[in-house]
């Protein structure tokens, strides 16, 4: 059984310019805070070359070619969490191109050792941009309904990115007050 896909001219381009818009006003993080740390890079062999294919680039340029796809991909689990919040949005646009969406790289993991990590990230974003990544995984779990080779985790790293949603809207309105 093979997974449906996205009419990109109307419903991918949408979401890539409601992706766009969220992530607008994220700055470059600096060419010290794409990977892990300077210390980890001089040590660690696969993050020194993801570094060196990062240094200096910009979201925009990453948004087109075939290669970005791959090396966002592959970056995803690397970027410090203001690299994989500056990435991110050229992540889910190169996926939606490819037709190839999926919430492997956001399945939080809540009671592991990666709780930190994933709350470094979470915590960047803004309302906006979680809503967004929440409508992103809704997609692919609207793809994937038939497909239940990912559907379990589709559906899992849906509902946790919702209550994520629900955590940051609560803590923008705590600001607000």
């Amino acid at each position: 059984m093979s997974r449906k896909s996205l009419d990109y001219e109307t419903d991918g381009q949408l979401l890539i310019n409601r992706i766009k818009e969220a992530f607008a006003d994220v700055p470059y993080p600096g060419d010290e805070s794409i990977i892990s740390t300077p210390d980890h890079i001089l040590i660690c062999e696969e993050c020194r070359g993801l570094y060196k294919i990062f240094k200096g680039v910009r979201r925009g340029d990453t948004l087109e070619g075939e290669e970005w796809f791959d090396h966002l991909g592959y970056g995803m689990s690397f970027f410090s969490s203001s690299g994989w919040q500056y990435f991110l949005p050229a992540y889910l646009i190169q996926s939606i191109r490819h037709d190839d969406l999926s919430s492997l790289y956001f399945s939080i993991d809540s009671d592991g050792e990666l709780t930190e990590y994933w709350e470094n990230r979470a915590g960047q974003l803004s309302k906006e941009q979680c809503e967004v990544l929440v409508d992103y995984l809704s997609t692919v779990v609207e793809l994937n309904r038939d497909y239940p080779y990912s559907l379990e985790r589709d559906v899992a790293a849906l509902e946790q990115w919702k209550e994520r949603y629900q955590a940051i809207a609560l803590r923008d309105q705590i600001f607000l007050v």
